[in-house]
């Protein structure tokens, strides 16, 4: 007769996770995986605060970067932070800007409309 084991509370590993397949692993310092979509906020409601990625530096005690989703009930946005002069490529997107914006350095290497463009530098 096999023997069903219940259990509740927290399980404890040692510093690595290795699963059946071996294409999913976890250790102290990596999370890795070979499947092509990682999904956050399963099963949730999306929060004031976005879901996304954080990237947390134990010396500065402190999230130094993120790439995080939010949205409203007219809009989404990706918002891309960080410190340091961190530098966004958005590629071939399309970007729409509104309000006022200023940048430290802005690069165009092809066609820039803009409506009031005030130019410094």
């Amino acid at each position: 007769m096999p023997t069903t084991r219940r259990t509740s509370g927290t399980f404890n590993f040692e510093n690595e996770v290795v699963f059946a397949n071996t294409s999913t692993r976890i250790t102290s310092t990596d999370l890795t995986t070979s499947d092509p979509i990682i999904r956050v906020n399963n099963n949730q409601n999306l929060t004031a605060n976005g879901a996304g990625l954080e990237i947390w530096d134990q010396s500065a005690n402190s999230v130094v970067a993120s790439l995080l989703y939010t949205e409203t009930s007219n809009t989404s946005t990706w918002s891309f932070t960080g410190t340091n002069g961190v530098t966004i490529d958005f590629g071939n997107a399309n970007v729409s800007i509104g309000g006022n914006t200023s940048y430290a350095n802005l690069e165009v290497t092809d066609t820039l409309t803009a409506a009031n463009v005030d130019i410094n530098g």
